[in-house]
């Protein structure tokens, strides 16, 4: 699991997996969150979770997750503003190959002064501004 990260952004994936109870990667992402003494989302990653549910017109599933946004207390929403824009546009011109979805994560990570960044996603290892937090 390597090095312990006080405060921890996340991928969308993370919580998509949790929510799927996705056996591979579970337990992996408890250890994670449970170590971490704060955890950094974006407020553009809630918006990509919530599609799910709406997609599925799963509104008990879409009540469930903002229940857990709002009571899980570690939990920091980090919405895109000024800052994170300018952090966006220096990733992006930094690293081309990265999807912008991803850049607006990393910015918030950055912006929200994030130890690691915990993904799944391979192709952010290249970023050197925040530590990428492989599972």
């Amino acid at each position: 699991m390597g090095k312990v990260k006080k405060r921890l952004a996340i991928d969308s994936m993370i919580l998509i997996y949790l929510l799927e109870g996705n056996d591979a990667w579970g337990a992996t992402i408890e250890k994670h969150l449970d170590a971490a003494d704060e955890i950094v989302f974006s407020s553009f990653g809630l918006g990509e979770v919530l599609t799910g549910f709406e997609k599925a017109k799963d509104v008990k599933g879409k009540l469930r997750f903002l229940s857990f946004v709002e009571t899980y207390e570690k939990l920091k929403v980090i919405g895109f503003g000024k800052q994170e824009s300018l952090i966006f546009a220096l990733l992006r011109a930094k690293y081309p190959s990265i999807k912008p979805p991803d850049a607006v994560h990393l910015a918030t990570a950055i912006s929200g002064r994030a130890d690691g960044f915990l993904t799944n996603d391979r192709q952010l290892q290249c970023v050197k501004e925040v530590s990428i937090v492989m599972l």
